[in-house]
């Protein structure tokens, strides 16, 4: 598999995960935000990376903003890793909803 086609699995991991998540709340998807963090001042660490869904009640006009869990972070970064190294096995998507899961 090619660095884009891991790439475009990751992405869509991260919607199927945003999707149980927003499911999982009641929720219907509008899409997920991601919040890049402010570029770092020379010799800090880079910031974190923060991920939202941006969601509505089922048929409602009234948006929520809610953060992934700590359990949802993780396994981002797993399937990051494995965009990057090309190591180990692909993020299942049908995973995603078990990691949404675990809170």
């Amino acid at each position: 598999m090619t660095s884009s086609q891991r790439q475009a699995h990751l992405d869509r991991y991260v919607n199927a995960l945003a999707q149980a998540f927003a499911a999982d709340e009641g929720l219907d998807l509008i899409c997920t935000v991601r919040k890049l963090p402010p570029p770092a001042f020379p010799g800090e660490g880079a910031g974190v990376t923060r991920l939202f869904i941006n969601a509505s009640k089922k048929r409602g006009s009234i948006r929520r903003l809610l953060e992934f869990t700590p359990a949802m972070y993780r396994a981002v970064l797993r399937a990051q890793r494995w965009v990057e190294t090309g190591e180990g096995k692909p993020p299942a998507l049908a995973q995603a909803a078990r990691e949404s899961d675990r809170r």
